[in-house]
């Protein structure tokens, strides 16, 4: 990641920061809540509004506040006037955007800045540098174009954080673990070359075989990956080596049944009576798929379907 590049002004009289990436287009400002009215009506000047994510900071404390707006001259002078109850006396705010207005900035999409802002908190929450007061969001979910721009943008963004001492550079374990809709995996799908008879709920059925669609579900144990069961009819179809198992999440990971079968084993078929479901976890962060404990991995990396 450091092919971005860094590049900081030096401190203004107003002790404002102003920094970017060099070959990237991430911008920061950094500089005290006494400074706020003066800096926007000069950095967020103009008729159009300025779309971004900020942090604020509580003085020598670790508790921040991270927010995403589509106007920050309008937030931070709102936060100016009547801080957030979470974050009542914070001290100076850091500023991320691209430098461009609402008509030009990648940022004017509210579905980026709301994948942004939960990447922020999960991430410098991890870290332990600060700590977050607000809560992650989920994000809306978003097509595949948007979240190829989310995913790029986080890894610069990632950049900045370590850059700045806000956290550790860990935009890889972070990611997008979004689910894929069916008509997004069917997309995906075609876009191989494969051809698609009919989409169902679960299932997509590609040249008259069964492709059974997974997103998983959130793990009871945050050491496990996305909990995916697989009970008696994907285990029969599979079991002859044809079909193939999607996990609809993230970058979305095409598991064809012979592959399946012959990392599965006897685990796949026959049933076992009382063991009808079989119990998968997987971890998105490792791109690992997982089974019962002691039972070999799966790397999941060969058997993605996006970049």
């Amino acid at each position: 990641m450091d092919k971005y590049g860094w590049e900081e002004d030096p401190i203004d009289t107003q002790q404002i920061i102003r920094a970017r990436t060099k070959l990237g287009q991430i911008r920061v400002w950094r500089f005290p809540k006494g400074v706020t009215t003066n800096i926007n009506g000069l950095d967020f000047a103009g008729t159009m509004d300025h779309p971004g994510l900020y942090i604020l900071l509580n003085g020598g404390g670790k508790d921040v506040y991270i927010g995403e707006t589509g106007d920050l001259k309008k937030r931070l002078t709102d936060h100016y006037r009547k801080p957030p109850k979470e974050l009542k006396d914070w001290h100076h705010v850091i500023v991320l955007n691209d430098g461009r207005n609402y008509a030009q900035s990648i940022f004017t999409d509210q579905a980026l800045r709301l994948f942004l802002e939960k990447s922020l908190i999960k991430s410098i929450e991890a870290s332990g540098i600060l700590k977050p007061v607000n809560k992650v969001k989920q994000p809306p979910k978003m097509g595949m174009a948007t979240k190829v721009v989310a995913e790029k943008t986080w890894e610069e963004l990632a950049l900045v954080l370590s850059r700045l001492g806000l956290a550790k550079n860990i935009a890889e374990e972070i990611g997008n673990e979004d689910e894929i809709s069916i008509e997004e995996a069917r997309t995906l799908l075609l876009k191989q070359g494969m051809t698609v008879d009919k989409v169902a709920r679960d299932q997509l059925i590609v040249s008259g075989v069964q492709y059974f669609v997974r997103p998983g579900t959130a793990p009871r144990s945050s050491e496990r990956g996305w909990h995916i069961t697989l009970r008696i009819k994907p285990r029969g179809a599979m079991s002859t080596g044809k079909g193939a198992l999607i996990i609809s999440r993230g970058k979305g990971y095409l598991i064809e049944a012979d592959k399946l079968k012959d990392w599965l084993g006897t685990k796949l078929w026959p049933i076992e009576k009382g063991k009808e479901a079989i119990e998968l976890y997987a971890d998105l962060h490792k791109e690992k798929l997982f089974s019962v404990k002691d039972y070999p991995e799966l790397d999941l990396k060969p058997f993605r379907l996006s970049d």
